[in-house]
């Protein structure tokens, strides 16, 4: 499996946890019930989860891409 891939499966899973997140927030959400029984701190504590997957899931494309430019100069 390619790297790229991965990271890219990974970016589109943080960004899926934030909008759930940010939905239950805006008291969007089915399972949070009203919107005056939102839990803020679970809340927050998975939007900064969402936000450090997602730095990580960049990290990684970054270093693949890298990875990808240091195999092309070996070849070149």
């Amino acid at each position: 499996m390619d790297i790229s891939s991965i990271a890219l499966g990974g970016l589109s899973s943080a960004e899926s946890q934030f909008n759930k997140a940010a939905s239950s927030i805006a008291g969007n959400s089915p399972a949070a019930g009203p919107a005056d029984t939102v839990d803020l701190s679970s809340s927050a504590v998975a939007l900064l989860a969402a936000k450090d997957a997602y730095a990580a899931s960049l990290a990684t494309v970054k270093a693949a891409d890298e990875m990808s430019k240091q195999t092309i100069g070996i070849m070149a």
